[in-house]
Protein backbone atom coordinates (compact mmCIF):
# COMPACT_ATOMS: atom_id res chain seq x y z
CA UNK A 1 0.00 0.00 0.00
CA UNK A 2 2.83 2.38 0.91
CA UNK A 3 4.64 1.64 -2.38
CA UNK A 4 1.50 2.29 -4.44
CA UNK A 5 0.90 5.57 -2.59
CA UNK A 6 4.46 6.70 -3.31
CA UNK A 7 4.11 5.77 -7.00
CA UNK A 8 0.79 7.64 -7.34
CA UNK A 9 2.22 10.67 -5.56
CA UNK A 10 5.31 10.63 -7.79
CA UNK A 11 3.12 10.39 -10.90
CA UNK A 12 0.88 13.21 -9.71
CA UNK A 13 3.82 15.54 -8.98
CA UNK A 14 5.50 14.81 -12.33
CA UNK A 15 2.36 15.53 -14.32
CA UNK A 16 1.93 18.91 -12.65
CA UNK A 17 4.55 20.05 -15.19
CA UNK A 18 2.62 20.48 -18.47
CA UNK A 19 5.78 20.25 -20.60
CA UNK A 20 6.99 16.97 -19.07
CA UNK A 21 6.58 14.98 -22.36
CA UNK A 22 8.68 17.58 -24.21
CA UNK A 23 11.37 17.59 -21.50
CA UNK A 24 11.62 13.79 -21.49
CA UNK A 25 11.99 13.64 -25.28
CA UNK A 26 14.58 16.47 -25.19
CA UNK A 27 16.53 14.61 -22.48
CA UNK A 28 16.67 11.50 -24.68
CA UNK A 29 17.63 13.57 -27.73
CA UNK A 30 20.46 15.35 -25.92
CA UNK A 31 21.66 12.10 -24.36
CA UNK A 32 21.90 10.21 -27.64
CA UNK A 33 23.62 13.11 -29.44
CA UNK A 34 26.05 14.09 -26.68
CA UNK A 35 26.00 12.72 -23.14
CA UNK A 36 25.64 8.95 -23.67
CA UNK A 37 28.33 8.45 -26.31
CA UNK A 38 31.09 7.42 -23.90
CA UNK A 39 28.96 5.29 -21.58
CA UNK A 40 29.09 1.50 -21.34
CA UNK A 41 26.26 -0.83 -22.36
CA UNK A 42 25.33 -1.41 -18.72
CA UNK A 43 25.17 2.32 -18.03
CA UNK A 44 23.03 2.89 -21.14
CA UNK A 45 20.65 0.10 -20.13
CA UNK A 46 20.31 1.62 -16.67
CA UNK A 47 19.59 5.08 -18.13
CA UNK A 48 16.95 3.71 -20.51
CA UNK A 49 15.31 1.79 -17.66
CA UNK A 50 15.08 5.05 -15.71
CA UNK A 51 13.63 6.76 -18.78
CA UNK A 52 10.95 4.05 -18.90
CA UNK A 53 10.10 4.68 -15.24
CA UNK A 54 9.36 8.34 -16.01
CA UNK A 55 7.59 7.37 -19.24
CA UNK A 56 5.19 5.08 -17.37
CA UNK A 57 4.16 8.05 -15.25
CA UNK A 58 3.23 10.18 -18.26
CA UNK A 59 -0.45 10.93 -18.64
CA UNK A 60 0.08 12.44 -22.10
CA UNK A 61 2.04 9.76 -23.94
CA UNK A 62 0.68 10.93 -27.27
CA UNK A 63 2.38 14.32 -26.72
CA UNK A 64 5.66 12.54 -25.95
CA UNK A 65 5.21 10.45 -29.11
CA UNK A 66 4.84 13.61 -31.21
CA UNK A 67 7.96 15.27 -29.73
CA UNK A 68 9.95 12.05 -29.94
CA UNK A 69 9.04 11.68 -33.64
CA UNK A 70 10.25 15.24 -34.28
CA UNK A 71 13.51 14.77 -32.36
CA UNK A 72 14.22 11.36 -33.95
CA UNK A 73 13.56 12.62 -37.48
CA UNK A 74 16.03 15.49 -36.98
CA UNK A 75 18.65 13.14 -35.56
CA UNK A 76 18.32 10.79 -38.51
CA UNK A 77 18.38 13.46 -41.21
CA UNK A 78 20.68 16.18 -39.90
CA UNK A 79 23.73 14.26 -38.71
CA UNK A 80 23.93 10.47 -38.91
CA UNK A 81 27.20 10.51 -36.96
CA UNK A 82 25.28 11.66 -33.88
CA UNK A 83 22.96 8.64 -34.00
CA UNK A 84 23.77 5.43 -32.15
CA UNK A 85 21.64 2.75 -33.83
CA UNK A 86 22.05 0.34 -30.91
CA UNK A 87 20.67 2.86 -28.39
CA UNK A 88 17.87 3.86 -30.75
CA UNK A 89 16.90 0.22 -31.38
CA UNK A 90 17.06 -0.65 -27.68
CA UNK A 91 14.80 2.26 -26.74
CA UNK A 92 12.34 1.47 -29.54
CA UNK A 93 12.15 -2.14 -28.37
CA UNK A 94 11.44 -1.04 -24.79
CA UNK A 95 8.72 1.37 -25.96
CA UNK A 96 7.24 -1.36 -28.16
CA UNK A 97 7.05 -3.76 -25.21
CA UNK A 98 5.54 -1.04 -23.02
CA UNK A 99 2.95 0.36 -25.47
CA UNK A 100 2.60 -2.11 -28.32
CA UNK A 101 3.66 -2.00 -31.96
CA UNK A 102 1.16 0.76 -32.85
CA UNK A 103 3.20 3.23 -30.78
CA UNK A 104 6.45 2.53 -32.64
CA UNK A 105 5.24 1.71 -36.18
CA UNK A 106 6.12 5.18 -37.55
CA UNK A 107 9.44 5.27 -35.69
CA UNK A 108 10.43 1.88 -37.11
CA UNK A 109 9.28 3.09 -40.53
CA UNK A 110 11.81 5.94 -40.39
CA UNK A 111 14.71 3.49 -39.96
CA UNK A 112 13.31 1.30 -42.75
CA UNK A 113 13.18 4.31 -45.10
CA UNK A 114 16.82 5.20 -44.36
CA UNK A 115 17.99 1.63 -44.93
CA UNK A 116 16.26 1.45 -48.32
CA UNK A 117 17.46 4.97 -49.20
CA UNK A 118 21.08 4.07 -48.49
CA UNK A 119 20.85 1.07 -50.83
CA UNK A 120 19.25 3.16 -53.61
CA UNK A 121 21.80 5.99 -53.18
CA UNK A 122 24.67 3.49 -53.30
CA UNK A 123 23.38 2.05 -56.58
CA UNK A 124 22.89 5.54 -58.00
CA UNK A 125 26.44 6.63 -57.08
CA UNK A 126 27.84 3.52 -58.74
CA UNK A 127 26.00 4.27 -61.99
CA UNK A 128 26.89 7.98 -62.02
CA UNK A 129 30.43 7.86 -60.57
CA UNK A 130 31.98 9.11 -63.83
CA UNK A 131 29.57 12.01 -64.39
CA UNK A 132 29.63 13.77 -61.00
CA UNK A 133 32.46 15.50 -59.16
CA UNK A 134 30.81 15.31 -55.76
CA UNK A 135 29.09 12.69 -53.62
CA UNK A 136 25.30 12.71 -53.60
CA UNK A 137 22.89 10.86 -51.30
CA UNK A 138 19.13 11.11 -51.18
CA UNK A 139 16.70 10.01 -48.48
CA UNK A 140 13.34 8.82 -49.81
CA UNK A 141 10.87 9.47 -46.98
CA UNK A 142 7.45 7.81 -46.94
CA UNK A 143 4.73 10.43 -46.67
CA UNK A 144 2.79 9.95 -43.42
CA UNK A 145 5.68 8.24 -41.64
CA UNK A 146 7.77 11.37 -41.10
CA UNK A 147 6.45 14.39 -39.15
CA UNK A 148 6.87 16.85 -42.01
CA UNK A 149 4.07 18.58 -43.88
CA UNK A 150 5.46 21.75 -45.48
CA UNK A 151 6.75 21.68 -49.06
CA UNK A 152 9.41 24.36 -49.35
CA UNK A 153 10.55 24.62 -52.97
CA UNK A 154 13.99 26.22 -53.22
CA UNK A 155 15.79 26.88 -56.55
CA UNK A 156 18.91 24.74 -56.57
CA UNK A 157 22.32 25.79 -57.96
CA UNK A 158 23.10 24.23 -61.33
CA UNK A 159 25.31 21.33 -60.06
CA UNK A 160 22.69 20.27 -57.47
CA UNK A 161 19.84 20.74 -59.93
CA UNK A 162 21.51 18.55 -62.55
CA UNK A 163 22.25 15.67 -60.21
CA UNK A 164 18.83 15.81 -58.53
CA UNK A 165 17.22 15.58 -61.99
CA UNK A 166 19.39 12.56 -62.83
CA UNK A 167 18.43 10.93 -59.54
CA UNK A 168 14.73 11.52 -60.23
CA UNK A 169 15.07 9.83 -63.65
CA UNK A 170 16.97 6.95 -62.04
CA UNK A 171 14.35 6.52 -59.30
CA UNK A 172 11.42 6.63 -61.77
CA UNK A 173 13.00 3.74 -63.68
CA UNK A 174 13.07 1.72 -60.45
CA UNK A 175 9.57 2.69 -59.28
CA UNK A 176 7.27 3.88 -62.04
CA UNK A 177 4.15 5.71 -60.89
CA UNK A 178 5.69 7.12 -57.72
CA UNK A 179 6.01 10.91 -57.31
CA UNK A 180 9.04 12.49 -55.64
CA UNK A 181 8.49 15.82 -53.91
CA UNK A 182 11.81 17.43 -53.02
CA UNK A 183 12.20 18.71 -49.45
CA UNK A 184 15.48 20.57 -49.89
CA UNK A 185 15.12 22.45 -46.59
CA UNK A 186 15.51 19.14 -44.73
CA UNK A 187 18.81 18.24 -46.38
CA UNK A 188 22.42 18.80 -45.36
CA UNK A 189 25.86 18.42 -46.87
CA UNK A 190 29.51 19.40 -46.89
CA UNK A 191 31.03 22.27 -48.88
CA UNK A 192 34.63 23.49 -49.14
CA UNK A 193 35.51 27.17 -48.84
CA UNK A 194 38.90 28.78 -49.55
CA UNK A 195 39.84 31.62 -47.22
CA UNK A 196 43.05 33.60 -46.76
CA UNK A 197 44.57 31.11 -44.32
CA UNK A 198 43.14 27.65 -45.06
CA UNK A 199 40.54 25.68 -47.00
CA UNK A 200 37.75 24.64 -44.65
CA UNK A 201 34.99 22.06 -44.97
CA UNK A 202 31.62 23.27 -43.74
CA UNK A 203 28.93 20.83 -42.62
CA UNK A 204 25.75 22.80 -43.24
CA UNK A 205 22.10 22.60 -44.22
CA UNK A 206 21.19 22.60 -47.91
CA UNK A 207 19.82 26.15 -47.64
CA UNK A 208 23.07 27.34 -46.03
CA UNK A 209 25.03 25.68 -48.83
CA UNK A 210 22.84 27.46 -51.41
CA UNK A 211 23.54 30.78 -49.64
CA UNK A 212 27.31 30.19 -49.56
CA UNK A 213 27.42 29.21 -53.25
CA UNK A 214 25.88 32.58 -54.13
CA UNK A 215 29.02 34.25 -52.74
CA UNK A 216 30.98 32.78 -55.65
CA UNK A 217 29.28 35.51 -57.73
CA UNK A 218 30.14 38.47 -55.49
CA UNK A 219 31.33 39.20 -51.95
CA UNK A 220 28.18 40.78 -50.52
CA UNK A 221 24.39 40.47 -50.67
CA UNK A 222 21.59 42.31 -48.95
CA UNK A 223 19.10 40.18 -47.04
CA UNK A 224 16.46 41.25 -49.57
CA UNK A 225 18.63 39.91 -52.41
CA UNK A 226 19.09 36.60 -50.59
CA UNK A 227 15.32 36.35 -50.09
CA UNK A 228 14.80 36.89 -53.81
CA UNK A 229 17.55 34.51 -54.98
CA UNK A 230 16.79 31.62 -52.59
CA UNK A 231 12.98 32.08 -52.47
CA UNK A 232 13.07 30.94 -48.85
CA UNK A 233 10.51 32.43 -46.43
CA UNK A 234 11.81 35.31 -44.29
CA UNK A 235 11.74 33.49 -40.91
CA UNK A 236 13.46 30.34 -42.24
CA UNK A 237 16.15 32.29 -44.11
CA UNK A 238 16.80 34.38 -40.99
CA UNK A 239 17.42 31.25 -38.90
CA UNK A 240 19.70 29.79 -41.56
CA UNK A 241 21.78 32.93 -42.06
CA UNK A 242 22.17 33.48 -38.30
CA UNK A 243 24.08 30.19 -38.21
CA UNK A 244 26.52 31.56 -40.79
CA UNK A 245 27.01 34.94 -39.09
CA UNK A 246 26.94 34.25 -35.35
CA UNK A 247 29.94 34.80 -33.08
CA UNK A 248 30.89 31.11 -33.20
CA UNK A 249 30.98 30.92 -37.00
CA UNK A 250 31.75 34.31 -38.55
CA UNK A 251 31.66 33.02 -42.11
CA UNK A 252 29.53 36.01 -43.06
CA UNK A 253 29.82 39.50 -41.59
CA UNK A 254 26.61 41.46 -41.03
CA UNK A 255 26.30 45.21 -41.51
CA UNK A 256 25.07 46.92 -39.45
CA UNK A 257 25.85 44.76 -36.44
CA UNK A 258 22.62 44.07 -34.55
CA UNK A 259 20.59 41.23 -33.07
CA UNK A 260 17.71 41.63 -35.51
CA UNK A 261 17.87 41.01 -39.26
CA UNK A 262 16.36 43.65 -41.56
CA UNK A 263 15.84 43.33 -45.31
CA UNK A 264 18.32 46.14 -45.91
CA UNK A 265 21.12 44.47 -43.90
CA UNK A 266 24.22 43.53 -45.87
CA UNK A 267 26.02 40.18 -45.48
CA UNK A 268 29.67 40.10 -46.54
CA UNK A 269 31.88 37.04 -46.98
CA UNK A 270 34.52 37.13 -44.26
CA UNK A 271 37.94 36.68 -45.98
CA UNK A 272 39.69 36.47 -42.58
CA UNK A 273 37.56 33.56 -41.34
CA UNK A 274 39.52 31.13 -39.15
CA UNK A 275 38.67 28.01 -37.19
CA UNK A 276 40.58 25.64 -34.91
CA UNK A 277 39.35 22.69 -36.97
CA UNK A 278 39.33 22.12 -40.73
CA UNK A 279 35.80 20.70 -40.52
CA UNK A 280 33.34 23.28 -39.25
CA UNK A 281 29.82 22.35 -38.24
CA UNK A 282 27.41 25.18 -39.00
CA UNK A 283 24.32 25.14 -36.81
CA UNK A 284 20.87 26.47 -37.63
CA UNK A 285 20.07 29.15 -35.08
CA UNK A 286 16.99 28.44 -32.94
CA UNK A 287 15.00 31.51 -31.92
CA UNK A 288 12.79 31.29 -28.84
CA UNK A 289 9.74 32.63 -30.67
CA UNK A 290 10.18 29.88 -33.30
CA UNK A 291 10.37 27.23 -30.59
CA UNK A 292 7.13 28.60 -29.15
CA UNK A 293 5.50 28.38 -32.57
CA UNK A 294 6.66 24.77 -32.87
CA UNK A 295 5.12 23.98 -29.48
CA UNK A 296 1.81 25.52 -30.55
CA UNK A 297 1.88 23.53 -33.80
CA UNK A 298 2.60 20.34 -31.87
CA UNK A 299 -0.29 21.02 -29.48
CA UNK A 300 -2.64 21.72 -32.39
CA UNK A 301 -1.68 18.46 -34.14
CA UNK A 302 -2.07 16.48 -30.92
CA UNK A 303 -5.51 18.00 -30.28
CA UNK A 304 -6.60 17.14 -33.83
CA UNK A 305 -5.35 13.55 -33.49
CA UNK A 306 -7.17 13.20 -30.18
CA UNK A 307 -10.49 14.05 -31.81
CA UNK A 308 -10.16 11.04 -34.12
CA UNK A 309 -8.91 8.76 -31.34
CA UNK A 310 -11.81 9.71 -29.04
CA UNK A 311 -14.35 9.17 -31.82
CA UNK A 312 -12.81 5.79 -32.67
CA UNK A 313 -12.98 4.76 -28.99
CA UNK A 314 -16.64 5.85 -28.72
CA UNK A 315 -17.59 3.85 -31.83
CA UNK A 316 -15.71 0.75 -30.62
CA UNK A 317 -17.42 0.86 -27.22
CA UNK A 318 -20.89 1.49 -28.67
CA UNK A 319 -20.50 -1.20 -31.32
CA UNK A 320 -19.58 -3.67 -28.59
CA UNK A 321 -22.28 -2.63 -26.07
CA UNK A 322 -24.97 -1.39 -28.52
CA UNK A 323 -26.65 0.75 -25.84
CA UNK A 324 -25.07 2.70 -22.96
CA UNK A 325 -25.87 5.37 -20.42
CA UNK A 326 -23.98 8.65 -20.88
CA UNK A 327 -21.87 8.34 -17.69
CA UNK A 328 -20.98 4.70 -18.40
CA UNK A 329 -19.86 5.64 -21.91
CA UNK A 330 -17.61 8.41 -20.52
CA UNK A 331 -15.96 5.97 -18.09
CA UNK A 332 -15.37 3.30 -20.75
CA UNK A 333 -13.93 5.77 -23.26
CA UNK A 334 -11.54 7.15 -20.63
CA UNK A 335 -10.46 3.59 -19.75
CA UNK A 336 -9.82 2.85 -23.45
CA UNK A 337 -7.61 5.90 -23.94
CA UNK A 338 -5.86 6.43 -20.61
CA UNK A 339 -2.73 4.54 -21.72
CA UNK A 340 -2.14 7.28 -24.32
CA UNK A 341 -3.80 10.31 -22.70
CA UNK A 342 -6.56 11.18 -20.26
CA UNK A 343 -9.34 12.73 -22.38
CA UNK A 344 -11.28 15.74 -21.14
CA UNK A 345 -14.97 14.91 -20.51
CA UNK A 346 -16.01 18.08 -22.33
CA UNK A 347 -14.07 16.93 -25.40
CA UNK A 348 -15.72 13.48 -25.22
CA UNK A 349 -19.14 15.15 -25.13
CA UNK A 350 -18.24 17.20 -28.23
CA UNK A 351 -17.21 14.07 -30.11
CA UNK A 352 -20.42 12.30 -29.05
CA UNK A 353 -22.45 15.18 -30.50
CA UNK A 354 -20.38 15.04 -33.71
CA UNK A 355 -21.04 11.29 -34.06
CA UNK A 356 -24.76 11.82 -33.48
CA UNK A 357 -24.81 14.44 -36.25
CA UNK A 358 -23.12 11.96 -38.60
CA UNK A 359 -25.50 9.10 -37.66
CA UNK A 360 -22.94 6.83 -36.01
CA UNK A 361 -24.93 6.78 -32.77
CA UNK A 362 -28.29 8.17 -31.64
CA UNK A 363 -30.01 9.13 -28.40
CA UNK A 364 -32.60 6.78 -27.00
CA UNK A 365 -35.91 8.62 -27.68
CA UNK A 366 -37.29 7.33 -24.36
CA UNK A 367 -34.18 8.24 -22.31
CA UNK A 368 -32.01 11.08 -23.59
CA UNK A 369 -29.17 10.06 -21.24
CA UNK A 370 -28.71 6.82 -23.19
CA UNK A 371 -27.11 6.27 -26.57
CA UNK A 372 -27.74 3.57 -29.16
CA UNK A 373 -25.30 2.32 -31.82
CA UNK A 374 -26.52 2.72 -35.39
CA UNK A 375 -25.28 -0.14 -37.55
Amino acid sequence: VCKQTIQKSFQYILNLEPRLPEYLSSYIDNGIKHQWKQKSDLEIDSILSNVLIVFRCLQERDVFERYYENHLSRRLLSDRSSVDDEIESSLLEKLKIECGSQFTVKLEGMFKDLKISNEISKTFRTETSDSSNFEFSCYILTKGTWPFSSNLVTPLPTPLKEISSRFEEFYNKLHSGRVLTWQTHLGSGEIRGKFSSYTYEFIASTIQIIILLLFNEKNSFSFQELLSRTQVPHDILERQIRGLSNTKNLILLKSPVSKNVAETDIFILNPQFTSKTIKVKVLVSAIEKDLEIQRKETKFKVDEDRKYEIEAAIVRVMKSRQQLHHNTLLVEVINCLQKRFVPNTACIKQRIESLIERDFIMRNPFNLQEYQYMS
